[in-house]
């Protein structure tokens, strides 16, 4: 639940959450899709609150919460698990293996060749990135992630100043 009437029950968007795991959660909800009580306005949020109705123990932590229309881009591409290009058409990238259960990671990008500030970065689920690096003019890379990507779902992107292209990695 969220809201922005202060106090839980007024002013507030709900949902019901299933299918969560144990460990990390990437959820994204619309607000088009909420249970609403009142009028909750969006731009004016001041509390939230996740809870489970079962009666075992359970802990929640919540690392980051955004609201509104304009989610960074690389999160919209990896909620449909499709790679997703931002401007140019012709441009690609293909990671194997995905999920990646060893630590080599194998990188194929196309239709960046004639651009010369093309670089390979790989965010975390809060958008710090965990690996950065310039490119030339090749179309495949392998990158050693040993002790540098651990559990977790990862964002790989190729980026050439407005070009983006993004997909989903999923680490084992």
């Amino acid at each position: 639940e969220l809201g922005s009437g202060g106090v839980a029950d007024v002013n507030e968007a709900q949902w019901t959450l299933s299918g969560l795991a144990n460990g990390w959660n990437q959820i994204l909800l619309n607000v088009s899709d909420a249970s609403k009580i009142g009028t909750p306005n969006m731009a004016a949020i001041n509390w939230f609150r996740v809870y489970s109705t079962k009666s075992a123990s359970i802990t929640t932590k919540v690392d980051a919460i955004e609201v509104g229309p304009n989610l960074p881009q690389f999160v919209k591409g990896a909620i449909t698990g499709t790679d997703l290009l931002l401007s140019q058409t012709g441009k690609s990238l293909n990671i194997y293996p995905n999920p990646l259960t060893k630590s080599v990671l194998s990188i194929d990008i196309n239709g960046f060749e004639d651009q010369s500030d093309v670089s390979i970065l790989i965010t975390n689920l809060m958008g710090q990135t965990v690996f950065q690096n310039a490119v030339k003019s090749e179309k495949h890379f392998k990158i050693n992630t040993s002790g540098l990507l651990k559990s977790s779902i990862y964002f790989v992107s190729v980026k050439s100043g407005k070009s983006i292209v993004t997909t989903k990695l999923i680490v084992q």
